[in-house]
């Protein structure tokens, strides 16, 4: 269970750091003088990573049908 729970600390540690690049770079994108070397390199700006609420859920994991207990 902890494993579960260090996974998704670690995914959504992920997400995060992914978006704050994606701000960076946008803000860079759209900033003067970074914007004129990002038109002549054809630099855009990303979208951030959206991820439905549903796929955000810990999933449920029994672990007493792993030796047939019931």
């Amino acid at each position: 269970m902890e494993e579960l729970t260090n996974t998704e600390n670690k995914i959504a540690y992920s997400r995060q750091l992914y978006n704050s690049t994606v701000a960076s770079l946008n803000m860079k994108v759209q900033s003067f003088p970074a914007n004129l070397v990002a038109k002549v390199h054809h630099f855009q700006q990303e979208a951030y990573l959206e991820v439905p609420e549903e796929e955000k859920t810990t999933p449920k994991v029994n672990f007493d049908d792993l030796n047939g207990d019931k």
